[in-house]
């Protein structure tokens, strides 16, 4: 008998004082690009009733109904310290949708928004327009790296069944590396300004 009301107590204590997050680590440089497209995208430089703004990353996000989140944010009625939290590990054209909308709450807009944004505050939008150029620029290192596996798979397969025919498929593999690095070469002076 003892032992259920030591446990109904644990579980009333864990409702009233909730555990901090399982691993919270600042935005990473990806998240900070985000975080400052919302900014571009929504017209507002800093949350205004935001007197302070703690950016950070979780391992786990779980809203109060004990759904997992892709982020969540103060939505400030008064000025007041504000939070923004996304997930860890979030691929950046998962991130920044994300961060645009909670961008949108710290801004204190809620999911019921019916301003000029309204389709950014839907609880599970996907897109926002600054987003899209910089999905395709962060992803030219995989590219490339991806790049450079099929073309050592061709010169593989080349060299095991002596195909003479592969040799096109290989020139034209070894012409996108090319292509690719050059995209990169390009873009990186900037993404470093961005990312930094």
């Amino acid at each position: 008998m003892l032992r259920c009301y030591l446990a109904a107590l644990f579980v009333l204590v864990a409702l009233v004082f909730p555990t901090a997050p399982a691993s919270a680590d600042p935005f990473t440089p990806e998240a900070n690009l985000a975080y400052r497209l919302a900014a571009e995208y929504w017209g507002v430089e800093a949350p205004p009733l935001c007197t302070s703004t703690n950016k950070h990353m979780e391992s786990v996000l779980i809203d109060d109904k004990g759904a997992s989140l892709a982020g969540w944010a103060t939505i400030p009625t008064q000025p007041q310290p504000c939070d923004i939290a996304v997930g860890i590990g979030q691929s950046f054209d998962a991130l920044c949708p994300v961060v645009a909308h909670e961008y949108g709450h710290l801004l204190g807009y809620g999911h019921d928004f019916t301003g000029d944004s309204a389709q950014v505050m839907v609880a599970d939008h996907t897109q926002t327009p600054q987003c899209y150029p910089w999905v395709r620029r962060l992803a030219l290192p995989a590219n490339l790296e991806r790049q450079r596996r099929w073309c050592a798979h061709l010169v593989e397969r080349e060299a095991e069944q002596h195909r003479s025919g592969e040799r096109a498929n290989l020139a034209h593999c070894r012409h996108r590396v090319r292509r690719i690095r050059a995209q990169i070469e390009r873009w990186q002076p900037f993404a470093e300004g961005a990312l930094g």
